[in-house]
């Protein structure tokens, strides 16, 4: 599978992040960074960034800098190459205030990520034919600030018609990152939703290359469902079974010609044979999310199941 989950990692929250990103720690993990959150400024500011990139190098992790002017001020560098080289990173995103001359001034091989939400991909490609250029969006703190789909699915037609791979946000479920501790997605509608929803939103219907978390952390039992998928491209569905315990940890496929308020389980047309009588049993009203079994009143398709 090649939709990466991906971390964002904050100064000043890092020691806390350690844990989770070590399950991240493999060839090519990337991790996202932002050095100018101004929030984030103490006087140790400098020191501890620099601590935080180098373990993050020491345990094999790519990163994304989101630097601006005001970053290379921190750190007292006077080019966007000085700061690359000082923290390290794998690429840049480049915010507010550089100029397309101290962009240009970069080598070809320098992996440039632009905003997506806000650039103009004719004019990317334009200004920068030889650039390797990436598009990243934006994740949003405050409610109701995040991308709507339309808008979404418009800007990335763009990108992806000019094949410019695409990065995007997802919100965490375990910590949440302050202020407003209200997740850090791209899209409005995955705030509040599980990110495990949200992550194969991104992956699946919308075509993502490298989907990040934008909070803090999630939850263990969260990145283990990710992670089966990365793994082996199987959706699991976390459920409790009143009966037909059986079926746990089985894998169904979809029928295509499923209807819209139903997915149909292509193998569950096995289990209708003669034989075993299925009883009706808890038949209470099918909300949505339900699993359930044809009984014997469905006569010959007793035994499919549906979700």
């Amino acid at each position: 599978m090649s939709k990466t989950l991906n971390f964002s990692v904050y100064v000043s929250t890092f020691d806390s992040q350690k844990s989770s990103i070590k399950q991240l720690a493999k060839k090519d993990s990337t991790v996202f960074a932002s050095f100018h959150i101004q929030e984030e400024m103490t006087d140790d500011y400098k020191e501890k960034a620099l601590d935080m990139v180098r373990w993050l190098k020491n345990n094999h992790l790519r990163i994304i800098g989101d630097i601006s002017p005001y970053t290379l001020k921190i750190f007292g560098c006077k080019t966007i190459a000085e700061a690359k080289a000082l923290l390290q990173l794998d690429a840049l995103r480049l915010d507010y205030g550089f100029s397309e001359t101290d962009i240009q001034a970069l080598s070809d091989e320098t992996l440039l990520i632009f905003n997506a939400s806000t650039e103009n991909v004719n004019q990317l490609i334009k200004h920068y034919p030889h650039k390797k250029l990436r598009a990243m969006h934006n994740f949003y703190p405050r409610p109701e600030s995040g991308l709507d789909t339309k808008l979404f699915n418009t800007i990335n037609a763009q990108y992806q018609t000019s094949h410019i791979p695409l990065y995007a946000f997802i919100p965490g479920d375990k910590i949440f990152r302050g202020p407003l501790e209200k997740g850090l997605p791209t899209l409005e509608k995955h705030r509040g939703l599980s990110p495990y929803i949200a992550y194969l939103d991104l992956a699946i219907n919308h075509d993502i290359d490298k989907i990040f978390v934008g909070d803090i952390a999630l939850k263990d039992e969260t990145f283990a469902l990710i992670n089966q998928y990365l793994q082996t491209g199987v959706i699991g569905i976390p459920a409790i079974l009143y009966h037909e315990t059986q079926y746990y940890d089985q894998v169904f496929t979809i029928r295509n010609d499923s209807p819209t308020p139903l997915k149909r389980l292509a193998e569950s047309r096995e289990f209708s044979k003669p034989g075993r009588s299925i009883e009706p049993n808890n038949t209470i009203a099918r909300q949505r999310g339900s699993i359930t079994i044809d009984n014997k009143r469905y006569l010959r398709y007793s035994g499919e199941v549906q979700i």
